[in-house]
């Protein structure tokens, strides 16, 4: 009897030990998976990822990944394929399951559970994915209340190591070094942070000669009727000053979405000074033998110009031009060598950005 008793209880001790030692463990059943390898990636701040391990899903899906050691506080991927569904773990997960098919790791409509953090990114990701929540809404929230690490992924995802969104990465940044400033993921966080503003300083020192804070030097031009507008006529509103041609196709490109941010915050107290640099090219301008032939050509630039306002439909009213191409005076007074180039300047008419093109609405909305 004594000697049943004794077996039953090393039984239930090794019953014991071995559900310790899988509480770190990742398991699911992922339709669309089956017999698929199943890879087990570390996640890390500037990007790249590691790979720890790898498991055969069954022929019914399932896949089961034990880990000897316990898994460090960060975050995870399991990834099939070239599709992913992420964990952002803590020490006090037990058994993370995954659910769904191979198609909702797309749309962050899987199923996680035993892993509390890791199911309210997946609920973020999803609401952005299905339009409930508005890229600002994202930002909002990045920068908020977020645990840092579903902060911290979630900035990563929507917006890489893109210096635009350096703010956003600064937030996240002072998440982590609050929370974790000893932790390798922050210092590899630092890292990818110092790396964007060391970016953007090296954009802003090749932008021309000025710096956040300089007086924006006026500008007095004539629009497309003769009239002369002036930079200085805008002062007490944010103008954005805008270098193009209609020859740039960059510059084109862009028109649309500085239309848009135009119409949305005109009344706001937002205007745009449009600076063409359309015109006779200084190369091409020895061919013309007579000032009749000169002025055939400054006018078919001109109308060129107009055209692209009308076709682009620019409708402020500040477009304004010397027709001199890259003779223009205003190039060499804004130290500007290519377009499209842009200045923010704010209602005291100081410079309040420079070359803002891929964040020009978040930087707009600090100043308005």
């Amino acid at each position: 009897m004594k000697h049943s008793i004794l077996i039953l209880f090393a039984t239930l001790l090794v019953a014991a030990s071995c559900s310790e030692t899988s509480t770190d463990g990742i398991s699911g059943t992922i339709s669309g998976a089956e017999n698929l390898s199943v890879y087990f990636d570390k996640v890390n701040p500037d990007g790249t990822n590691n790979s720890l391990t790898q498991v055969p899903a069954s022929g019914s899906g399932k896949f089961n990944i034990d880990l000897e050691d316990p898994l460090e506080e960060g975050v995870y991927r399991v990834r099939i394929g070239a599709k992913s569904a992420y964990i952002i773990h803590q020490p006090s997960d037990i058994g993370t399951n995954i659910s769904g098919s191979i198609d909702d790791f797309s749309t962050y409509s899987y199923s996680v559970s035993g892993s509390p953090l890791s199911e309210e990114f997946r609920s973020l990701m999803n609401q952005y994915v299905n339009k409930q929540k508005t890229i600002d809404d994202m930002k909002t929230a990045i920068k908020g209340d977020l645990h840092p690490l579903i902060s911290m992924e979630a900035a990563n995802t929507l917006f890489k190591s893109n210096p635009a969104f350096l703010d956003v990465h600064g937030a996240v940044n002072n998440k982590l070094r609050a929370s974790y400033p000893n932790s390798t993921f922050t210092l590899r966080h630092s890292e990818m942070y110092t790396l964007l503003q060391n970016q953007i300083a090296a954009s802003q020192r090749s932008t021309g000669k000025f710096r956040i804070g300089d007086e924006a030097p006026d500008i007095a031009l004539p629009d497309p009727s003769g009239k002369v507008r002036k930079l200085s006529d805008l002062r007490g509103e944010v103008v954005l000053i805008d270098f193009w041609a209609s020859w740039c196709g960059p510059c084109r490109k862009d028109n649309p979405k500085v239309v848009k941010i135009y119409k949305k915050y005109k009344d706001k107290g937002f205007n745009i000074f449009s600076v063409s640099l359309d015109g006779i090219h200084p190369r091409r301008l020895p061919a013309y033998k007579t000032q009749a032939e000169v002025d055939k050509q400054i006018q078919a630039s001109k109308d060129r110009w107009v055209g692209a306002i009308e076709k682009d439909q620019l409708e402020w009213d500040n477009h304004v031009s010397e027709l001199k191409h890259w003779n223009s005076n205003v190039t060499k007074l804004y130290g500007v060598s290519s377009i499209p180039q842009t200045f923010l300047v704010d209602r005291e008419g100081k410079i309040a950005a420079l070359n803002p093109r891929y964040n020009l609405e978040q930087v707009l909305q600090e100043f308005l």
